[in-house]
């Protein structure tokens, strides 16, 4: 139906599509150009299943509050898509940044940062690798990391998060 250019249309959809109003949406985990991510930072996307047509509904930037690499599925929640980012924006994680949680509103293309992951030493962890799940409408998911535990494990283990959107 569609096969991704690895430009401005984003490449590496890993996760799962979801279907709202009879468009599939998904997220690339790389493109869409970017100075702050070699390989492009990744997208937010839309299919028509009809056509076959894809549009880029969100570019991630990597910087000025923005996250990259989103790396779990989409879920909807009041007619706007949630997500995770596994970078950014904050540095604290030594590198790339600690991870996000997002909304990005389909129609609009507005992105929002609903939670920003600040470092390996907070409760709720750092990494969100997988996708979120509501529940009575609040967001749940996992980090791969944090927090730090004890001293002899210098990345955490992981965590189960809330939030409320």
């Amino acid at each position: 139906m569609y096969a991704f250019q690895g430009g401005s249309d984003g490449s590496s959809p890993n996760y799962g599509l979801i279907n709202v109003g009879g468009m599939l949406y998904g997220t690339t985990i790389r493109g869409a150009a970017s100075t702050n991510c070699p390989e492009g930072c990744g997208t937010v996307y839309k299919v028509n299943p009809g056509t076959g047509a894809e549009s880029v509904v969100y570019a991630f930037k990597g910087a000025n509050g923005d996250g990259s690499s989103p790396e779990g599925g989409l879920i909807i929640v009041n007619g706007i898509l949630y997500g995770t980012t596994v970078t950014g924006p904050d540095a604290a994680c030594g590198g790339p940044g600690c991870g996000t949680v997002y909304s990005v509103n389909p129609d609009t293309g507005a992105e929002t940062i609903v939670y920003s992951f600040e470092g390996r030493h907070q409760d709720r962890g750092v990494d969100p690798v997988g996708s979120l799940i509501n529940v009575a409408g609040s967001l749940y998911g996992t980090t791969e990391y944090g927090p730090i535990p004890s001293k002899s494990n210098s990345y955490g283990l992981g965590t189960v998060f809330t939030l409320e959107p």
